[in-house]
């Protein structure tokens, strides 16, 4: 009796962890505010896209990297003007990293990644998307 009782036991933490796991990491909560932390999955790949400023430049194209998410976010912010906005059905987020965080972005290109990301809303009109992503940190799956 007692080994039915911990194959029960141990089965059910097993079922409670995986359930645990794929609610962490659903796509319910798919509204996020801009200047706050989330973790986010998907994939990152350069993009490369023609810049404003395309006659005063010489190179006309730009290139950066972008994380590509399987679901779509509304997100909630500021303009530049301080007046709130709200962007809906996002899935294509530019990254911001630092120097420091170029050499991980490079390995994980292609490859399915977790990013804890804190979006921003654009101010100039180089940002070619209405929301862009600061990263903090990046794992790869």
């Amino acid at each position: 009796m007692k080994t039915s009782n911990v194959t029960l036991c141990l089965g059910i933490s097993l079922i409670l962890l995986a359930s645990s796991r794929a609610q962490m990491f659903s796509d319910e909560k798919k509204t996020i505010n801009e200047n706050q932390s989330y973790t986010v999955r998907g994939v990152i790949n350069i993009v490369y896209l023609p810049v404003p400023d395309a006659l005063e430049l010489k190179e006309p194209i730009q290139s950066g990297y972008f994380l590509f998410t399987p679901q779509r976010f509304t997100v909630n912010g500021k303009d530049a003007e301080g007046k709130p906005v709200q962007f809906n059905g996002q899935q294509m987020f530019p990254l911001t990293p630092d120097d420091d965080q170029v050499a991980k972005i490079k390995a994980a290109l292609g490859k399915p990644v977790e990013v804890e990301v804190r979006p921003f809303i654009r101010h100039t009109r180089h940002h070619l998307t209405d929301v862009l992503f600061d990263i903090l940190s990046l794992k790869i799956l």
